[in-house]
């Protein structure tokens, strides 16, 4: 099969189906990473993989797609225990530039060297401002210690890279964050290619044409910037998870009137912090403030004390 040229005045691409294991799945190449162009090939299955710094921009739709989906989901309990620990902090869009950098420079094991060019970099910091593109943040200390980054549209998140400086803080970022993204109704996050890391998670290679399927039932609108809108999801983030257990010792608390059991918080709570009851309670002691009880509570019981 043909690999293709883009047109530099077109932001169309070529079917996804036509990308070929004999050309390492590699579809088109050329055109610029501003963002019609970007958001259109992630609607379309497709995603950007550069070569290196100053060679021609590169296009992939790989046969199977690297997928975690909701039901699939899952934290190993040696995770379970550091998050117990409430080592980090965790933040959304705090530091966007700082993340996509610091996932180009940090050195990974068994990688040479990093896909992530200054264009590139470019290109996701402008969807980042147009709200299409989010950072998810662990910071220890006061200092941006790990993270992730991806581009969301409508009901879909696509994942892009992620790094840490200290152990287990981009671990620790994702399973924090990939578990309020689910809990609020996103049906998968697209990992693109396999990688152990996230397959401890429960992502799993599926055929590419089920992605296909899966990515033309959501709700993809390249138009209406916040990509994440419609499950409220990076405003529910930013406004009660903006912050850190070493600048707010306070936990949070259940008002009893207001509290009907349901066991949402409960179950939302990273740290296992609450206890069942007529109404529920917070261990201060375990509390990690980190706001996703209170996001989950329909019943608005829950205050930060």
């Amino acid at each position: 099969m043909a690999i293709y040229r883009l047109n530099d005045d077109s932001f169309e691409f070529p079917l996804p189906e036509e990308a070929t294991a004999e050309n390492d799945w590699l579809l088109a190449v050329g055109g610029d990473y501003g963002p019609e162009r970007l958001l259109n090939a992630y609607a379309g299955g497709i995603f950007p993989w550069p070569v290196k710094e100053g060679m021609p921009v590169t296009w992939f739709s790989p046969d199977p797609r690297f997928v975690l989906k909701a039901e699939d989901f899952r934290i190993q309990k040696s995770l379970k225990k550091v998050l117990k620990k409430g080592l980090f902090g965790y933040r959304v869009d705090t530091a966007f530039k700082e993340v996509i950098h610091a996932c180009s420079v940090v050195p990974r094991p068994g990688q040479d060297g990093t896909w992530i060019t200054s264009d590139l970099e470019a290109g996701y910091c402008e969807l980042n401002r147009l709200g299409f593109a989010h950072s998810f943040e662990s910071w220890q200390d006061g200092k941006l210690v790990g993270g992730f980054y991806g581009v969301a549209i409508g009901s879909c998140f696509f994942g892009e890279s992620m790094f840490a400086r200290v152990p287990d803080a981009s671990k620790c970022a994702f399973a924090h964050f990939a578990g309020i993204m689910f809990d609020n109704g996103l049906p998968w996050i697209d990992c693109q290619t396999y990688t152990d890391h996230l397959a401890r998670f429960g992502a799993k290679d599926i055929p590419r044409a089920e992605y296909l399927e899966m990515l033309a039932g959501e709700t993809i609108n390249k138009n209406s910037a916040g990509a994440l809108h419609g499950l409220n999801l990076c405003y529910n983030i930013s406004t009660t998870i903006n912050c850190s257990k070493e600048e707010n010792k306070m936990a949070y608390t259940i008002a009893a009137d207001k509290c009907v059991a349901c066991g949402c918080c409960k179950d939302a709570c990273p740290a296992e912090a609450i206890s069942e009851g007529t109404p529920y309670s917070i261990d201060a002691e375990k509390c990690l403030d980190c706001g996703a009880c209170a996001g989950t509570c329909p019943s608005e019981a829950i205050t930060q004390a």
